[in-house]
Order: C-alpha cells, then structure tokens, then sequence
C-alpha cells in the first residue's frame, strides 16, 4: 500500500524552517553587528466610491401624492460605507414620480417610472409605481327624478383615490337594483322603465356608489277607447279604457280614474269604466285622471232580436173562438222594447184570421200559423181550430205517414165507423180521440206532426215498431198527455224542449232509439212525472241539476248513453225513487253522498262508468236495496263492512274497481245474496268462511285479485250456485272435496294459482259443469279421478302447466274426445 503524499503547504512550511536554521545560529555570536535602518511607509490610497444601494429596493405608491423616503448607502472599493458623500437624486419621469434632493418620492400620477441615486460616476435606480387604489367615487346627479316612461338621465362617476385626487381613466361599472324601474347602460345612462324607485351602483374595484333614483309618471293626457258606441239592448254593455299618458306619451299604469255618466237614466258607468245600458237615448261617459278628462258618447237603440207571442199555441173549440195574442218584441238581451211596431197575418185565412191587434177568429177546422212581424224579425203562434172530423183527419194522415197499409193490425182504419171502433183507438164522450194504442204493429216512417191535433190525447203508445226521423215538436202541444211511450223505434235527433209542457206527463218512455243530444233542462217542468225512460240511446252531456225537482218520480233510466259529467247531488231529492239506473254511461267524479236519502231505492245501478273515490259510508242508509251495481268503475279504499246493513241486498256488484283490503266476513249477514262480484279488484286476504252462510247466492266471483290462503271448504254448502271462479289469485293448499256438494254449477274456475295436491273425486258429482279451469297451478298433481267420466255437459277443460293427468283408459278417452276445448291434456303413463 503506498503512502499519501505530503501537502504542498506543508513542503513549503518545511523548506521555510530550514533556511531560517542558519540565520538562527549566526544571531548567536557575540560579534556586534550595526542595525539596518528602515524604509519610510506609504499613505493608504483615498477611498472611491463603486457601488450604491437603495432601500426600498421597490416601491409602490396607491394615492396621488403619497410619499416615500429612500436612503441610499455608497461604498468604496473596500466596500466601506462612504459618510458624508454627496447622493444626487433624479426621476426617470417627473410626470409619474418627484423625487426631492434629500430622496423623497411624491407620487404623481398612475403609472412606473424609475428614481436614480448618483455619487460621482456611480447610479443605481429602484423602481417605483403609481397605482392609485380606489378610495371612493362620487356620482353626479346625488339622486334624480324622472316622470316619464323612457325619460333618461347621464350620471357621472368620479374614482378619487383615498387621497381624494382623482383617477382619470379609472373602469366603472353600472348597475340598477331593479331594472323593472330603470335601467342604466356601461355608460351610465339611466333610463325609465316603470314606476317605482331603484338604486343605480358605479363600481370602481372593490368599491361601490350608490344614488336612489325614482320613476313618478307625469300625467299630462288621457284618452277613452272606443270614443263612441252604439249600445242596441237594455243591458248591454261596453268596456271603455281610459289611458292615461306621461310626457313620452307612455301609458301610466294604475293611474286614478274618476267616472261620470252624463244622464244615468240611459247608461251607467262604474268605477271600471264598464258602461251599462239602461234606456234609449244619449250619454256621455267622461274619465278624470286629476286635471285631465275625456269622454266617449253613447247611444242607446235597442234593436229587435225576437218577439214573443202569448200564449204560443192554442186551441179553439169551434169556429168564430177568439184567443188574443200579445206580441213582446225584445232585444238581443230579452229586454222589451217598448212601442215596438209589430203586424200581423195568417198563414191561412181559412181556417183562422188575426186582426192588427192580434185578435185570432177561428173560421173552419185545422192548423194554421199566425205570425208577428216587426223589421226582419218575426215569431209564429200555433192555432188550432177544432172541427168536425178533425180527429178523423188527423188520424187518416197518421195512418198514411206510418205505411198503415202494412200494419200488423189496422181494423176499421179509414172507414166510417166510429173513431173509437178503429184498432188501437179510445175516445171520450165526445168522440174525441183520448188514447192511441198500436205498440209492436209495424208502423215504419215518421211521426206525422198532425198529431196535435188531437187536443184530448192523454196516451200515445207507439213502441216497438219502426217509426223513424225526429219527435215532433209539435208534440208539446198535447197538454192533456200523460203517458208518452216511443221506446225501442229508430227515432233520431234531439229530444224536442218541447216536451218540457207537457206538465201532466206521468210516465215518458223514449228508450232504445238513436236519440242525441242532450237531456232538455225543461224536464224540470214535468212535476208529475212518475217514471222517465230515455235509456239506450246515444245522449251526450250532463244530467240536468233540474231533474232533481221531480219529486214525483220512482223510476229513472238513462243506462247506456254517453251522459258524462258527475252526477247530480240533486237527484238526492227524490226521495220516492225505486231505481235509479246510471250504468253504462261516462260519469266522473265521486258518487255523491246525497244519494244516501233516497231511503226508498231498490235499484242503485251505476256501473261502467269512470267514477272515482271510496263507496260512500252514506249507501249504507239504503236499507230497502235489493240491487247494488258499482262494478267497472275506478273506485278505491276497502269494502266497507257496514254493506252487512243492506239485508234486503239479492246483488252486490263491485268488480272491476281498485278496491283494497280483505273482503268483510260482515258480507256473510246478506243472507238474500245471489250475486256477489268481487272480481278484478286489489283485494288481499283469504276468503271469509262466513261466506258459505250465503245459501241463495247462484253467482260468486272472487277472480283476478290478490287473495291467498286456503279455499274455505264452507263454500261447499252453496248448493245454488252456477258459477264459481277463483282464477287469478294466490290460492294455496287443496280443493275442497266438499265443492262436490255444489250440484247445480256450471262453471268453476281454479287457474293461475299455487293449489297444491289431487283433485278430489267428489268433483265428479257436478253433473251441470261445462267449465273446469284447472291450468297454471303446478302444485296440482296425479291422474284425474275416475268419477270424471261422468261430467257429459263439460265443453272447456284446462290442464296446462300442472302435473295433472289423465288415465289411458277408453272411457277417459271417450270422455276427452267429447269436450269441445280441451288444453294441456297429458295421459298418465305406467298405469
């Protein structure tokens, strides 16, 4: 391993101490030596100044006229700090930044510029800036008033740093606190925009100005549209806008209307400005909005619309009666006019004259129109005139309008025998004619208007036949009728409002034609009706409140129409009624409650409509209900347990609906069931064994819900049963072997549940069963039993996705091949 070499500055150290060796050991002699005198020393050289230092190194300045002191330090070339030397200072930009001679900076102005310190041939500068920080602003006007929409006013800010000097060029921004006033551009614009006040903001950095300016329109015009009007009926009226303007000609809204009428004896005014006739003739309407005013004429000229002639149909006994008609002319808002000019005529002179007072003088036997006329308005009155044969006459057109040729039965028609001897014919002592009675005799074409004629008709019974177009209108002249029957003909149209004066009517039967429209209000007028039957048609609209006036009424059917709407609270006010019949129809809305009044109802059928909401608790009060039908409907909430009241209940109709919860083992109290529907519903639970104390029921449906649990074997004891069905639920466990005792079912439905095990060989004892849906339970298994051979009447069999099957006999097979529609059928092997 070699040794490190020595370091130079030890070999140099070394070689010193030994020549200094010698020097020592001659300094040691005692021979005296003269002393070498020394040489003078010099002067150090004078210190020059190299370099400068400037504290701050930077400065930043944020008002106008803010000062900094800055210290400059000289040192020499041995970078000593030099005292007492002179520091020269200067400004790049004077304009931007002073400096004074002793280094004190004054801000200028917004901008950067440089400030130099000089000692002799050495400068060093810092940089220094004017920044001007936003101290605060002024906004010229301090506030402003504008009074006109539009009006605009140039604000002025002044950004002033905290110094107060102003910072020319500075950004400002502007904003309104609510532009619905006013609003104001980049520039400061202000311009109006509504009444009310606003505060505008300049906005300079981080600092804010705000002044309030207010909006107060100035009215200086107002004007009314229209600027006249005619007015043509008592009661009419007119809207008149009165608009008020500022200086820009700008609406002000809100603005302080007064209203005047000039004569309030031909129109009124109110405080709207809504203009209301009052009489013929003149009136000025005038608006004042403060010192302001205008107005708008108004004349008032009823013009006739329709005349009304009392009484509008007559009858005259004989020839040379009179009936005097009064014409009252009206304008378009039923108001009379009065003096109206009205002239009469006769459409035949023949049989009735009128004179120009409207006196009608019967002359000869049949119908004529008397007319009154004013202007292009006219208005008719039906006289009749009785006379010998009338009757006669009237019955010979009837006969040839509805083919009588072809009736059924027309004894004695057109002959000479007594009217009374005719078939279909009853007359009164006088021979008048009293009742028609030809129903289901082939008459074909329409009902001859001739009809009334026969002024002492009480019944007209023209039912299944043939007859076709419209009711006649005419028809509601027979003011004696009380029994009016044309069901189940090919009517169409309306039904005539007409038949609203026929006050006597006790029973009206229009059912099962091809009527339309709506049901006329004026059915409210037949205050004696007792039964009313316009069913199986094709009505539309609501059901008139007005019905709910007849109280006489027991009976009402308007099943299988298109009536929409709710339905009436009012009929809760006829309290005599015995069926009410509403199925079939599109109702909405909830059953009302008031229908629990009607204490006397049997009948309360409203199914197949759109009916919502829970069974109203109301129903409960119906004790004397033998028939509830609320079936498809889109009722809601639970089956309510106080139905166990109706004991008189033979039918109890609730399916299609979304009704919840369980079914009520209270239902096991109606003991008069034959008809219970519960099916496609919402229903969960199982089934009440109560209900197998329902002996009379023919018809039980609990198909399509969400029923579970075990089929209670109690069912088994409605031996009156026909039909059956559990389809569609989550029944579990077996079938009840006691079914077998149902011996009069024709159908019994079991698919699409969880039933598990055999079918019990006592179903073989159905000997009326058609229908046996067995499908869609997997749980049910083995062959089918033996006893199955016996059911002859089965047309429909299903089996499908079970484990059921049938044995490989021939019988079975016979049996198998017998049944119209047979699915899923699987033959057992290994037996």
């Amino acid at each position: 391993m070699s040794r490190p070499l020595l370091h130079p500055l030890t070999l140099l150290v070394l070689g010193t101490l030994i020549a200094l060796i010698p020097l020592t050991v001659a300094c040691g002699k005692d021979s005296p030596t003269t002393p070498t005198p020394s040489a003078p020393s010099q002067p150090p050289p004078p210190p020059v100044a190299t370099r400068i230092t400037i504290t701050p190194a930077s400065v930043t300045l944020n008002e106008i006229g803010q000062t900094v002191q800055l210290a400059a330090q000289v040192f020499d070339q041995n970078n000593n700090v030099m005292t007492g030397i002179t520091v020269t200072w200067t400004s790049r930009n004077s304009e931007i930044a002073s400096v004074s001679t002793a280094g004190l900076v004054t801000a200028v102005k917004y901008g950067t510029t440089r400030i130099a310190a000089m000692s002799g041939n050495i400068t060093q500068d810092v940089e220094v800036k004017v920044v001007q920080t936003v101290g605060r602003i002024e906004i010229e006007p301090a506030e402003a008033t504008l009074t006109a929409i539009g009006e605009t006013v140039q604000l002025a800010a002044r950004v002033q740093d905290r110094n107060g000097q102003t910072i020319e060029g500075a950004n400002v921004t502007w904003r309104s606190s609510d532009t619905e006033v006013a609003r104001v551009s980049t520039t400061g614009l202000v311009t109006s925009t509504g009444n009310g006040t606003t505060r505008i903001t300049a906005r300079s950095g981080s600092t804010e100005q705000d002044i309030t300016v207010r909006v107060m329109q100035t009215p200086t015009g107002i004007a009314i549209e229209p600027s006249e009007t005619i007015l043509t009926a008592i009661g009419e009226t007119v809207q008149l806008i009165a608009t008020v303007v500022d200086p820009n000609n700008r609406t002000i809204e809100g603005a302080a209307v007064a209203w005047q009428s000039s004569d309030t004896t031909v129109a009124t005014v109110n405080d709207d400005g809504l203009v209301t006739a009052v009489n013929n003739g003149d009136a000025t309407i005038t608006a004042t909005s403060g010192d302001l005013s205008a107005s708008s004429d108004i004349k008032v000229m009823q013009t006739p619309a329709s005349i009304v002639i009392d009484p509008d149909e007559s009858i005259l006994a004989a020839a040379g009666d009179t009936v005097q008609l009064t014409a009252t002319v009206l304008d378009h808002n039923g108001h009379a006019i009065d003096g109206a000019d009205v002239t009469w005529s006769s459409s035949d002179e023949s049989i009735a004259t009128v004179d120009e007072q409207g006196l009608v003088t019967g002359v000869a036997g049949g119908i004529v129109e008397i007319t009154a006329q004013t202007g292009e308005v006219s208005s008719v009155s039906l006289i009749s005139v009785k006379g010998t044969g009338l009757d006669r006459e009237t019955l010979t057109a009837f006969y040839h309008a509805t083919n009588g040729g072809q009736w059924n039965n027309n004894d004695n028609w057109l002959s000479d025998v007594p009217l009374s001897e005719w078939h279909g014919i009853t007359t009164n002592s006088a021979g008048e004619v009293t009742q028609i009675q030809l129903g289901q005799n082939n008459l074909r074409g329409p009902i001859p208007a001739e009809l009334c004629n026969l002024s002492a008709l009480e019944s007209l019974e023209l039912s299944w036949n043939e007859l076709t177009g419209n009711i006649p209108p005419e028809l509601g002249l027979l003011t004696n009728l009380t029994f009016l029957w044309l069901a189940s003909n090919d009517l169409t149209g309306n039904i005539p409002s007409e038949l609203g004066q026929l006050t006597d009517l006790g029973l009206l039967w229009l059912s099962d034609n091809g009527l339309t429209g709506g049901i006329p209000p004026e059915f409210g007028q037949l205050t004696y009706l007792r039964s009313l039957d316009i069913s199986g048609n094709e009505l539309t609209g609501d059901i008139p409140a007005e019905l709910g006036q007849l109280t006489s009424l027991t009976t009402v059917h308007l099943l299988n129409n298109e009536l929409s709407g709710n339905v009436p609270p009012e009929l809760g006010q006829l309290t005599d009624l015995t069926h009410l019949d509403l199925d079939g129809n599109r109702f909405t809305g909830t059953i009302p409650h008031e229908l629990g009044q009607l204490y006397r109802l049997e009948r309360l059928g409203l199914s197949a409509n759109e009916l919502t909401g829970e069974i109203p608790i109301e129903l409960m009060q119906l004790t004397e209900l033998t028939d509830l039908s609320l079936s498809s409907n889109r009722l809601t909430g639970d089956i309510p347990s106080e139905l166990a009241q109706l004991t008189n209940l033979e039918k109890l109709s609730l399916s299609k609906n979304s009704l919840t919860g369980n079914i009520p083992p209270e239902l096991g109290q109606l003991t008069e069931l034959t008809f219970l529907g519960l099916g496609y519903n919402m229903l969960t639970g199982s089934i009440p064994p109560e209900l197998g104390q329902l002996t009379r029921l023919e018809n039980l449906f609990f198909d399509r819900n969400e029923l579970n649990g075990n089929i209670p074997p109690e069912l088994g004891q409605l031996t009156n049963l026909r039909e059956l069905w559990f389809k569609d639920n989550n029944f579990t466990g077996n079938i009840p072997s006691e079914f077998g005792q149902l011996e009069n079912l024709s159908s019994l439905t079991f698919d699409d549940n969880r039933l598990t095990g055999a079918i019990p060989p006592e179903l073989g004892q159905l000997t009326e069963l058609g229908t046996l849906w067995l499908a869609e339970n997997s749980g049910l298994t083995g062959p089918l039993p033996d006893t199955f051979t016996g059911l002859e009447n089965v047309s429909w069999l299903t089996l499908s996705v079970t484990g059921l099957c049938v044995p490989p006999t021939s019988a079975f097979r016979t049996w198998i091949d017998g049944i119209q529609s047979a699915e899923g059928v699987v033959y057992c092997s290994g037996l």
